[in-house]
């Protein structure tokens, strides 16, 4: 059976190499061989939190995210970044990340979550690891500290399966942090470095396996490549475009 893989962009602006999962349920096909992946971008919960429009705002994203994993039934969700406006939060964080991942928890739909450069506590005295540390406390999280020596937190992978027995992934799925807040808004060479040797050591054990890589800040690709060129590339960062694959 011909495998489909399909990913469903919803931006809602209403507004170590090893498996990231570890111990969690293999990411797999269904029986139908589609694994359908939503991205969930710019949530910006906690934005101008004292005035109208800022909680009201909140309020829409969660409407349009709960439709949204009803009237498709993703099997993941991607959060790529920017799920809160940090800096504007003088406390409790925390409590506008539950509101955040609610769709995902009421639904029983998989998440995992990469930083951008606006999920950040530093007008509340807590830090990026912080906020990490809440998110992979939730069962349904796949949500990863990355390498401590790679610059950013949410430097990790995922291994999608066709089968709950299959020796091989079908899929690899890149999260790579962008920076930002206490970050500078970049992807480093580190970074880079890390994902080109996990691939190479991919390779080597499980031969050419499709991949997709997910970042918050778009790289200067996006200026000369359509969507639909980037979503098939890996991975969206230039000095990797040597690694792209066509159809």
């Amino acid at each position: 059976m011909e495998e489909v893989f399909s990913l469903v962009l919803c931006l809602c602006l209403l507004v170590a190499t090893s498996d990231a999962s570890g111990d969690k349920p293999r990411l797999v096909f269904n029986s139908e061989g589609e694994f359908k992946l939503s991205v969930f971008a710019d949530l910006h919960y906690g934005e101008a939190e004292n005035k109208t429009w800022g909680p009201q705002q909140d309020v829409n994203s969660t409407i349009v995210m709960e439709k949204m994993l009803f009237m498709e039934s993703p099997h993941f969700v991607v959060y790529l970044g920017d799920q809160i406006t940090g800096e504007n939060i003088g406390s409790n964080a925390t409590v506008y990340w539950s509101k955040v991942v609610q769709p995902c928890v009421i639904t029983s739909t998989r998440w995992a979550t990469i930083f951008g450069n606006h999920d950040d506590l530093s007008a509340s005295g807590g830090t990026r690891k912080d906020l990490l540390s809440v998110d992979t406390k939730y069962t349904l999280s796949y949500s990863q500290f990355g390498p401590l020596n790679l610059h950013g937190l949410t430097n990790y992978y995922l291994l999608i399966f066709s089968t709950e027995t299959a020796k091989t992934p079908s899929w690899i799925l890149y999260m790579l942090d962008s920076g930002g807040g206490s970050y500078q808004e970049l992807v480093y060479d580190d970074q880079i470095e890390w994902v080109v040797d996990t691939s190479s050591e991919l390779t080597a054990k499980y031969g050419d396996i499709p991949a997709i890589a997910f970042s918050h800040i778009p790289s200067t690709g996006y200026q000369k490549d359509t969507l639909l060129t980037c979503v098939k590339a890996l991975p969206m960062i230039p000095s990797l475009h040597k690694h792209r694959q066509t159809s």
